[in-house]
């Protein structure tokens, strides 16, 4: 997919997009130099690394060298995974997949050539999934890009699946007429529900993602390969920035992201989608291009949109600043999920590099978004929590729990109705994000009764209620906790105690 309509891709695009990324041009005044690594008399074609003028075949022994250096200091993949490739047919998804064939191709003549035959190679697969029933693709067009993906990555094994099988049963995607119809609808309405761009964006690129993990998880793959670029990365720090998800920004730009069942790796983040592009070019990698929902739309449709043009101007004035932004955000302390898995051999050698993670995660568990998986903060839960609490509604397995789990920027995008609507949309969601959002409330109220439980009189205490009340005051004025979250949260159970 095109531009910022392919969050799997990094930004990359196919051969019918018009952005400047998949254009294949020469950087300037790289055509009257010779490649700095050959130094052989060898004209260089573009400049890679920002600074560095480089021929085709330097600049993809620069990109393959970015790449197997995130995969092995950052162990992303090891012999024994079965790694399954995001594609959407534009160029950093292909290029991210020929490079796993070549280091899968080495491995297995390392493998071949030992004598115990002992050594294991990963498993390679990709999965793409067709978004025609939310982009309104004609069926014909739909079925082209499908059969163009067969042929891309023939010799591996392809998995193809609509968008729609996230309503499947149980994950599994449902094979009747009559329930893939059903399906189709409820999506269609979903997002004809959400009037915000900027919130169709981000409700896509989670739809995408868990019809991704489903596929993986039926079919055995214990790593998924989405080809963020440096590009991509950059925009959506800019996009995540504006929206108000600065807490939650270090959640997706670290080298593997664990907050779904399957483990999310970007191997690709240290490289830039025009290098990729250029490479594709040179190479003659087949890419395709499917339109996407802001495809020759006005920067100014969408958010996630503006940044990415606003991305395209920085580069175009110093091809670095994508890199600086992505490695300023990466110094924010990231999360647990974001841990990397690193063999203690190389923790050994290099301790410092594998010691982060898990910062923000020492004081309280980490409770995720209901609809985008955003980590949350202690306030993000409370204002809705103590609405529907307060009016006397139990808020169990309703659209309550959703809307109280959720973080400011998908109630304001996504989900901002209230009453009657809001229960209505509330159906409209998967099975499996209503799930996440009971089970999120659920874990909330428990740890933070947890936190207090020492604190609690028993009920057997006579002159309870009195003693409870004197309680709560006391942590008022003592705890200053009446602008927090904790403090109406203690009254109402407290007080559900007493009733």
């Amino acid at each position: 997919m095109a531009c910022m309509n392919c969050e799997t891709d990094g930004g990359g695009c196919g051969s019918g997009c018009s952005c400047s990324s998949s254009l294949p041009l020469k950087a300037t005044g790289a055509a009257s130099c010779l490649c700095i690594k050959c130094k052989d008399g060898v004209p260089a074609i573009t400049v890679g690394n920002q600074t560095e003028p480089m021929c085709a075949s330097c600049l993809y022994v620069s990109l393959l060298s970015k790449f197997k250096t995130a995969v092995n200091n950052h162990g992303l993949i090891t012999p024994s995974d079965n790694v399954l490739v995001a594609v959407s047919g534009g160029p950093a998804s292909r290029v991210a997949v020929e490079m796993l064939k070549e280091i899968r191709s080495k491995a297995q003549s390392d493998a071949d050539a030992s004598k115990d035959g002992t050594m294991k190679v990963f498993r390679l697969g990709v999965v793409y999934v067709d978004e025609a029933t939310v982009l309104r693709l004609p069926e014909s067009e739909a079925e082209a890009a499908v059969n163009s993906i067969k042929e891309m990555y023939d010799g591996i094994p392809v998995h193809t699946v609509e968008l729609d099988c996230v309503y499947g049963t149980d994950g599994l995607p449902s094979d009747e007429d009559g329930d893939s119809a059903s399906s189709k609808l409820k999506l269609t309405k979903l997002f004809e529900s959400v009037k915000d761009m900027t919130g169709k964006e981000d409700m896509l690129e989670l739809l995408r993602m868990q019809a991704i993990q489903t596929v993986a998880q039926i079919s055995g793959y214990t790593k998924v390969v989405l080809a963020l670029t440096a590009t991509r990365i950059a925009a959506k720090v800019i996009a995540a920035t504006t929206k108000g998800q600065g807490y939650s920004l270090p959640a997706f730009i670290q080298y593997l992201d664990g907050r779904w069942p399957i483990p999310v790796v970007l191997p690709l983040r240290d490289c830039v989608a025009r290098e990729l592009a250029l490479h594709c070019h040179i190479a003659k990698l087949t890419t395709i291009f499917v339109r996407g929902l802001t495809t020759m739309a006005d920067p100014r449709s969408s958010l996630n949109n503006l940044a990415h043009h606003f991305i395209t101007l920085l580069q175009e004035e110093n091809p670095s600043r994508e890199h600086t932004i992505v490695r300023t955000a990466a110094k924010l302390t990231s999360f647990s999920f974001n841990a990397e898995v690193v063999p203690p051999s190389r923790r050994r050698r290099n301790p410092r590099n594998h010691d982060k993670g898990g910062g923000k995660s020492e004081l309280s568990p980490e409770f995720l978004c209901s609809i985008c998986r955003a980590p949350l903060q202690s306030s993000d839960m409370s204002p809705q929590t103590e609405t529907t609490v307060g009016n006397g509604r139990d808020s169990s397995g309703n659209y309550a729990d959703m809307k109280s789990t959720c973080c400011p920027s998908c109630l304001f995008q996504i989900f901002p109705e209230d009453g009657v609507q809001a229960e209505e949309k509330y159906l409209l969601f998967p099975d499996s994000t209503r799930k996440a959002s009971t089970s999120t409330f659920s874990q909330r109220q428990k740890w933070m009764r947890s936190q207090i439980q020492d604190y609690l009189l028993p009920e057997e205490t006579s002159g309870l209620f009195e003693y409870q009340l004197l309680f709560l005051t006391t942590m008022k004025l003592l705890l200053n906790l009446h602008t927090t979250s904790i403090y109406p949260w203690i009254s109402r159970q407290l007080l559900n105690d007493v009733y």
